[in-house]
């Protein structure tokens, strides 16, 4: 979507009304979406949820869940997250540089994701393994036991839920979602502002906020997550259904404090350094609008906490 900068600053002069009529457009989005899943509920139990980092995924599945159920309808999300195998120095797939690439679907256990799908469609139980992120490593008593139940949907969110690698011939039995922040914000007829910087500033904000990454990590990998991207997710946004965009016209004029005092310092000679430079000096241009005025039931929530 385009949006100008001074669309956003007329609407930033009455904030409240803003916020509300921004969060109401996202949340007609996922409540239309959850009705078309409901209906097809019967034929087409798998939800494939994808999109890049900083999309809203977990969000907007929760949200989309929170839709369903109250249509009647059983409804559970799992994170893709907990397919990925333990992290082996000598097995793990690698990037041009040789560092291990972390944003390849190869880093997924593919083949037990395969296997649960064809169990679940059967109406079997499978047992859903724990990820220990800070370890590198499958939990090897951690798991979750989970069944569809008749006429009940479950949404399998990650970047890679829509990679023919796992949803090839699913097609008869899943529905497919794409969310992504699309904002191009433009000023007085020129680029100002690009949804791909929008998503990285709600990563950088959540590294901040619950990873406990310093800045200048998260600026450092986000070079290769764009490569990731590029390369793993963006060339199969077509194949999905429905595309949800989860940009909020109104966020870059609430994140734009943290952000700036987040951005304050680019390492040298990181990937995409002159771009993220560039990020502080557009976002001076947006008002501001208090962060007391974020609704509790935000999509931003998830990155401001």
């Amino acid at each position: 979507m385009k949006y100008t900068l001074a669309s956003i600053t007329e609407h930033s002069e009455t904030p409240v009304e803003f916020v509300a009529a921004c969060e109401k457009q996202y949340e007609d989005k996922v409540l239309s979406c959850a009705k078309a899943l409901a209906d097809k509920s019967e034929t087409a139990p798998i939800i494939l949820l994808a999109g890049p980092s900083g999309s809203g995924k977990t969000t907007t599945a929760m949200k989309l869940r929170h839709n369903i159920l109250h249509m009647g309808h059983d409804c559970q999300v799992v994170s893709m997250d907990d397919y990925f195998k333990t992290v082996n120095l000598g097995t793990h797939p690698r990037n041009s540089k040789g560092d291990i690439d972390f944003e390849s679907p190869l880093c997924l256990d593919i083949p037990l994701f395969i296997e649960h799908i064809g169990r679940l469609r059967e109406g079997k139980s499978v047992k859903i393994p724990h990820f220990d992120f800070p370890n590198q490593r499958r939990h090897p008593d951690m798991y979750t036991e989970l069944t569809i139940p008749k006429g009940g949907i479950c949404i399998f969110e990650g970047i890679h839920a829509l990679n023919p690698m796992f949803s090839e011939g699913l097609d008869v039995f899943t529905q497919k979602i794409y969310v992504s922040a699309r904002a191009n914000i433009r000023d007085n007829g020129a680029a100002l502002f690009k949804g791909t910087w929008v998503r990285f500033l709600r990563r950088m904000i959540r590294d901040s906020n619950f990873r406990g990454w310093d800045p200048s990590r998260t600026m450092a990998v986000w070079g290769m997550v764009r490569n990731g991207e590029k390369k793993y997710i963006s060339p199969y946004k077509d194949l999905a259904q429905f595309q949800i965009d989860t940009h909020m016209q109104y966020e870059l004029c609430m994140l734009r404090d943290t952000a700036m005092s987040l951005l304050e310092d680019v390492p040298k000679g990181i990937d995409r350094e002159a771009e993220l430079k560039s990020i502080y000096p557009a976002l001076e241009k947006f008002p501001e609008i208090s962060l007391n005025l974020l609704p509790g039931h935000s999509l931003l929530r998830e990155f401001l906490g």
